[in-house]
């Protein structure tokens, strides 16, 4: 499954602005075998009203070329896969 996020905080993971987009996300997590992450490099370090994901249930991060290396690298020593 390919899901977007509003915001992506190191700490606590993937956020929504809107407490049913989160919901909805979460309600379709245990069904999906792979979960993609769409990201570009404005949402790194923004934490939005309600988190969904923790990095953890991440299995891939897809994001742009802006990306901040140190972040992609924190990423990465999390145990996530960044392209």
């Amino acid at each position: 499954m390919f899901f977007s996020c509003n915001g992506l905080d190191l700490d606590r993971g993937a956020s929504e602005a809107i407490e049913l987009h989160a919901e909805f996300k979460e309600s379709v997590f245990p069904l999906c075998t792979c979960k993609i992450l769409l990201c570009d490099s404005s949402k790194f370090g923004v934490r939005s009203a309600r988190f969904f994901a923790d990095l953890g249930v991440c299995d891939i991060i897809i994001t742009d070329s802006s990306a901040d290396p140190s972040f992609i690298e924190k990423l990465s020593a999390a145990g996530v896969v960044v392209k």
